[in-house]
């Protein structure tokens, strides 16, 4: 990795990559718990409505 000069065009567009990459990263980790929590939910749903 090449570093730039604090303060330099190319150091914030680094930043700005980096910031993106990391945001995109949470993303696609908050859609995968987002599926397994609406599995569980489905499956919780059909037991409580098999009880009844």
């Amino acid at each position: 990795m090449t570093r730039h000069p604090y303060g330099s065009l190319e150091y914030w567009q680094k930043i700005a990559g980096t910031r993106q990459d990391i945001i995109n990263r949470a993303h696609k980790k908050l859609d995968l718990l987002q599926q397994e929590y609406d599995a569980v939910e489905a499956e919780l749903r059909s037991c409580v409505e098999g009880r009844q």
